[in-house]
């Protein structure tokens, strides 16, 4: 049963108190409120967690005016909203002591202990009332839950609602946890100089725009296999190629030949590439290829593969997606476009690889817009679907070819955002061979931002 009364009246009062904000006071006498715990848990208030029933009338406004002005409520703020009740004056009169005399003069000691009893408290109220929810449902037939995606969907947003609660990182002169938290580079395989120029990091994503039949996969299979042969584990999970076409490009990758020498003749893969592959192996490396279904892959399939990779593999070093578009969200959510799914599964992706749940490095794609065929140059906004689902990605970057270029084995790339490193960087008639499956990227092929439209 969910615990319907909070530790004691004095609790009670000292958490309204905290929710409201506590004053603060500097050094030249300046009050400041600070509201941080009240905004972490004002989503988990419920006033059946209160005792008396002017902490529950209290608690009642403080949750209405948040919902309306998405702020923490001041004294007066809920004074006056206390006076718009439907109650007697007598109760009114009697609200307003209760607040006043009870909550606006509790003293606050010990504040991180306060806090973290109301966390644990809050934290296991919120679990508890789940469960019981989801108990009911399945228990009364509800429709609610007709597959196992919309229960982990929700089990996501719990999630979500659990990570919120940890405490905010003061700055201090003790920097120690900038290392802790940036995690490790992640090599490309584009080129020495790209490669630092982007910075691409564990726990980050680095996107790309990329027209039909410019090189999405090639660069996939470029980055998937030289970090394989580093000893790392990779996991590629691809939508609309066959496996043989992955392969092909793999062992074209490893061997330097071209894509067309496959078709009838499997016998040019080299002892040498073969041995590359064991040499990975041997050291740790592992290349798994995923081919999903077009239609029904959403964002917790991705979960579910890694997790199954992690357990088999022990961990998981670079996430390779080819591409976003063909994710769906797997909330029960009624959609008003696709845009707007489009959204959710970009933030949820994000979110699955900046999580310290995972903390993995994802390399994935959109598709431009048909603006971007055979185009010289393209930008963000030529990105298919919505602008801000790329716009979202840390680090976001364009790949455009000309007819000429495609047929030249030459590409157009544009550091569009990068927040672990440079942007605004062109980069002109690189080495990017589709046939060879081979990138290289360096110095000499940078244009200044400026000629861009020449």
């Amino acid at each position: 049963m969910i615990k319907d009364v909070f530790l004691d009246l004095s609790y009670e009062f000292k958490l309204i108190k905290l929710i409201i904000g506590v004053k603060t006071e500097n050094a030249n006498g300046d009050i400041n409120i600070d509201s941080r715990f009240g905004r972490k848990v004002i989503e988990m208030l419920d006033d059946r967690f209160f005792s008396s029933s002017f902490s529950k009338h209290a608690i009642r406004i403080i949750r209405a005016y948040h919902d309306k002005y998405r702020n923490i409520p001041k004294y007066s703020e809920i004074l006056l909203e206390s006076q718009m009740l439907p109650l007697s004056s007598t109760e009114k009169n009697e609200l307003k002591k209760f607040l006043i005399d009870t909550v606006f003069n509790q003293k606050i000691d010990n504040y991180p202990f306060l806090e973290d009893k109301f966390n644990n408290f809050l934290i296991q109220q919120t679990i508890l009332n789940f469960c019981q929810k989801t108990e009911e449902k399945i228990v009364s037939g509800d429709t609610s839950y007709e597959t196992i995606d919309q229960l982990m969907s929700e089990l996501r947003v719990l999630h979500k609602k659990m990570q919120q609660m940890s405490r905010p990182v003061e700055l201090t002169e003790d920097i120690s946890f900038l290392k802790e938290n940036e995690g490790y580079f992640v090599p490309l395989g584009w080129g020495d100089d790209f490669d630092k120029t982007v910075n691409f990091r564990q726990g980050s994503m680095f996107l790309n725009i990329v027209p039909t039949g410019v090189g999405k996969t090639t660069s996939a299979v470029v980055t998937a296999v030289h970090n394989f042969l580093l000893g790392k584990n990779v996991l590629l999970l691809f939508f609309e190629d066959d496996y043989s076409d992955i392969f092909k490009k793999i062992y074209a990758k490893l061997s330097g030949f071209h894509m067309g020498d496959f078709k009838n003749n499997f016998d040019i893969i080299t002892d040498e590439g073969i041995s590359q592959i064991k040499t990975a192996r041997e050291g740790g490396g592992n290349l798994v290829l995923l081919k999903l279904s077009q239609i029904h892959t959403n964002t917790n399939h991705i979960r579910n593969h890694i997790d199954y990779f992690i357990s088999t593999y022990g961990s998981l070093d670079l996430l390779v997606l080819d591409y976003l578009d063909c994710i769906k969200s797997p909330s029960n959510r009624k959609y008003d476009s696709k845009y707007e799914e489009q959204d959710d599964v970009m933030i949820d992706v994000l979110e699955m690889g900046s999580d310290l749940e995972y903390f993995i490095p994802i390399l994935t794609y959109i598709q431009s817009g048909r603006a971007g065929l055979n185009k010289a140059i393209i930008d963000a906004s030529n990105s298919g679907g919505s602008l801000g689902r790329a716009l979202k990605s840390p680090q976001l970057a364009t790949i455009s070819k000309t007819a000429s270029q495609k047929s030249a084995g030459t590409a157009n790339i544009l550091i569009e955002k990068n927040r672990k490193g440079m942007s605004g960087i062109f980069y002109r008639d690189v080495e990017f061979d589709n046939g060879r499956v081979h990138i290289n990227i360096t110095t000499a092929h940078i244009e200044e931002i400026q000629d861009l439209t020449s």
